[in-house]
């Protein structure tokens, strides 16, 4: 691993811990992952 990229990785990873980043193409898509979010342990995520 090059050491320049290292503090990179280490802050994309603390970001993305206990989410999930979901793309969506169309309304279908946007309303199951909306559905798994609510169903889900994500309350506090913003839609």
């Amino acid at each position: 691993m090059d050491v320049s990229t290292f503090p990179a990785k280490v802050g994309l990873a603390e970001m993305l811990e206990g989410g999930v980043i979901m793309d969506v193409v169309n309304v279908e898509q946007a309303r199951i992952a909306r559905a798994a979010v609510a169903g889900g342990r994500y309350g506090d995520t913003l839609l």
